[in-house]
Parts: structure tokens; C-alpha cells; sequence
């Protein structure tokens, strides 16, 4: 499966995560659904990495919040 595809999955698969209505702002819901789309989002962070110019400083963002989430997660 190529960048693209395994990206485009991984974007739908986030998508159907987060797209639960019902969930309420609890940590632990939250960081249950981080856990569900960290590893898609990789994927995701692997094709915008391929956009020129701005791709690198999105997935650095991504990254950074990806280990804050980390680090919350792991503490509750």
C-alpha cells in the first residue's frame, strides 16, 4: 500500500473516531480515543510530510502535541 493510501485510510479511520457525538470532554474517553487514531495519525503525519514547505512544520506541530497527549494520557 502506498504513502497515499495508507494516509487517505488512516484519515477515515481518524474521522470515524472523532466523529462520536456522545463523547464527552472526560480525560479518560479522550485519551481512549487518542490511543484508537495515534497510531493512524503516523500515517496521516507521513503524507503531509511529502507537502513542500509547509508539510515538515504541520507534522513537527502534530508531533509536539502528540507527546503532551502522551504524557497526559500516561499520567491518568
Amino acid at each position: 500500500m502506498s504513502v497515499e493510501e495508507r494516509g487517505l485510510a488512516a484519515l477515515e479511520t481518524i474521522e470515524n473516531e472523532i466523529s462520536v457525538k456522545e463523547r464527552a470532554l472526560d480525560p479518560k474517553a479522550l485519551c481512549v480515543s487518542y490511543q484508537k487514531i495515534r497510531e493512524p495519525l503516523e500515517s496521516v503525519l507521513e503524507l503531509v510530510g511529502k507537502f513542500p514547505f509547509i508539510g515538515p512544520k504541520v507534522v513537527n506541530t502534530v508531533r509536539f502535541l502528540m507527546k503532551v497527549a502522551d504524557s497526559v494520557c500516561e499520567s491518568i
